[in-house]
């Protein structure tokens, strides 16, 4: 836990790693940041901080059995950009009451998949993007058993598909 400045947990470069039955929670900053990485596994976390969880440019990301929360009003509970083919299972998330639950910006030729998650609140339950508005091509979202429960803010949106050409 980090209750002053900066992310709890920061794993940059990093490839085959895993962050396991572990509480990452930051008042001010990520809960946990992978950055530039591949083939990492984060299951069975308590994720907690003004973005819980933030992937920039991982690849091939597994999120597993993990509570995500942002804990500031723009915050997101899981913010994924400039990476590759994640996936999120059996996961509960909360975004910020004017950020999102699942923010999704994506690159070409990826895949997102999603399976059993529970969405508890924010301003958007899941959002796609085309990462600097797009044009994007050959990027999926799946989805299995979505449950967006709320409570959810005030002219919020469950499902959103942002700005640029999705193909």
């Amino acid at each position: 836990s980090n209750r002053g400045t900066g992310d709890a947990i920061d794993f940059l470069n990093g490839h085959h790693g895993v962050i396991e039955q572990s509480t990452a929670a930051s008042s001010s900053g990520f809960g946990i940041l992978l950055l530039n990485s591949a083939d990492n596994t984060v299951r069975d976390d308590y994720i907690q901080g003004a973005t819980g969880l933030r992937l920039s440019g991982a690849t091939r990301t597994s999120v597993l059995r993990s509570r995500l929360i942002a804990t500031v009003l723009a915050g997101n509970g899981l913010y994924h950009t400039s990476g590759q083919d994640a996936f999120v299972s059996s996961c509960v998330v909360t975004g910020g009451g004017g950020g999102h639950a699942l923010y999704f910006q994506g690159e070409s030729n990826s895949t997102v998949r999603l399976a059993s998650v529970t969405v508890l609140g924010g301003w958007r339950g899941v959002t796609v993007d085309p990462l600097n508005g797009g044009p994007i091509s050959n990027f999926g979202v799946r989805a299995s058993s979505i449950a967006i429960l709320g409570p959810m803010a005030v002219n919020a949106i469950a499902v959103n598909f942002g700005a640029g050409t999705v193909v």
